[in-house]
């Protein structure tokens, strides 16, 4: 197991975890593993809540964070969500996630990113 920090600056998603969120991950995790624990974790907390979330936009069609995200088709994330990676300090050398998306992002890494689901 190995732990990655996840930072998502949305404020709304923010609303329900606290940034940076810190995640317990299996050792071959790349950013789609990363992102799909995330949503899982925001689905557990508001599985029971009745107030008006995140994804609730686009007639409920986005279903999760992963969803806004990543085109699937292109394999790629959308242009409109900025990206970075960095290995932990004192290194702090930027990760390929941009460019290899099923990169093995290591232990101790920063995630940093800012969607823009509005554009």
């Amino acid at each position: 197991m190995k732990k990655i920090k996840i930072t998502i600056s949305l404020h709304t998603f923010r609303r329900v975890i606290k940034m940076p969120c810190e995640l317990d991950l299996p050792n071959d995790s790349n950013i789609i593993d990363i992102l799909s624990k995330l949503d899982e974790k925001y689905h557990m907390l508001v599985k029971d809540d009745n107030k008006s979330h995140i994804m609730d936009f686009q007639d409920k069609k986005v279903k999760s964070l992963l969803q806004m995200l990543w085109d699937p088709w292109e394999e790629r994330f959308y242009n409109d969500v900025g990206i970075e990676a960095r290995k932990p300090f004192p290194e702090l050398k930027a990760l390929p996630i941009e460019k290899n998306w099923a990169f093995n992002i290591p232990s101790d890494a920063t995630l940093i990113l800012t969607p823009d689901p509005m554009c």
